[in-house]
């Protein structure tokens, strides 16, 4: 913010330079925008306006591109760019009261129409500093921080960017410590089920050992008699006839 000193000292009279009727002004302070009655009115305008100490004044064609202003279609046909502490105004008889007020709207190389930028939170390096930066750079780093897409924009992530976190190696590690959770997740998983079928596997053995038809024989058909006898004959029961059995 610029200073403005009271009274009328620093002030840029409109009516001074310029007929009444002849124009209409949008954003007189303490920049001016200048709009002819008549398009036939707009160069012996511009040259009353030349004349003015203390001031910059440009006509749409020519407003510095510095400022990203001359195409569009709201900008005024002539424009007045003061220098810092002097405003333009259409009443004459106006008069600062106030000590010392302040103002903005002056060309953004003045150092005084530099903002100051502090930021907190998790996208942020602490205690990161940065050179100074233009204001427009702020949509496109806080797109970036959000995860979004910006819209066309004259902004620009060459400096803003030295203020944020790395993400790629937050999210390297972050994605490395997931996948050696996922790893030892799956590997107690995968533990489980090879314990758990060899469990079936084992009763399904089991019963399929007790289900087996020998099994279900009388135990003094599958008895062996013991003749006391070294050389005695035993003979089997598949060798038996059946009228012997």
């Amino acid at each position: 913010m610029a200073s403005i000193p009271k009274g009328d000292t620093y002030k840029i009279d409109l009516t001074k330079y310029l007929s009444p009727g002849t124009y209409f002004v949008t954003s007189s302070s303490p920049t001016a925008g200048i709009f002819p009655t008549s398009p036939e009115l707009e160069d012996e305008i511009f040259q009353n306006l030349s004349s003015i100490k203390h001031a910059k004044v440009y006509r749409k064609a020519n407003i510095p591109a510095e400022f990203h202003f001359k195409n569009n279609r709201r900008a005024p046909p002539i424009i007045i760019i003061p220098e810092e502490h002097y405003w333009c105004s259409n009443n004459s008889t106006y008069i600062g009261k106030r000590k010392t007020s302040g103002n903005h709207g002056y060309s953004n190389d003045m150092a005084d129409m530099h903002p100051f930028f502090a930021a907190m939170g998790p996208s942020f390096k602490k205690g990161s500093k940065v050179t100074t930066f233009n204001i427009v750079d702020v949509y496109p780093m806080l797109c970036t921080i959000l995860g979004l897409k910006p819209a066309l924009n004259n902004g620009s992530m060459d400096v803003v960017t030295e203020l944020l976190v790395d993400r790629l190696k937050e999210n390297t590690g972050s994605t490395f410590g997931t996948y050696i959770f996922i790893l030892i997740v799956g590997g107690l998983v995968s533990g489980v089920f090879a314990v758990a079928a060899c469990q079936v596997q084992h009763q399904l053995r089991r019963r399929r050992y007790q289900s087996h038809p020998i099994h279900k024989l009388p135990m003094s058909m599958m008895s062996v008699p013991d003749s006391g006898k070294e050389d005695a004959a035993i003979g089997l029961l598949s060798d038996m006839s059946d009228e012997e059995f």
